[in-house]
C-alpha cells in the first residue's frame, strides 16, 4: 500500500471500512459496530 503525502489532509475523502490487527487494539480504541474487524490480516 502506498499512501501519498497530503492524502489524509481532508478526512471527508477517506472513509475507513475495516479494522485489521485488532488483536493489538488498546482498550481505549473504539471500533464502530458497522466495521468489519479482523484479529489479524484477512487471507
Amino acid at each position: 500500500m502506498v499512501v501519498r503525502v497530503g492524502t489524509l489532509d481532508d478526512p471527508s475523502v477517506y472513509k475507513p471500512k475495516i479494522a485489521i490487527f485488532t488483536v493489538d487494539k488498546q482498550a481505549l480504541h473504539h471500533i464502530a459496530d458497522d466495521f468489519q474487524a479482523f484479529v489479524r490480516r484477512s487471507e
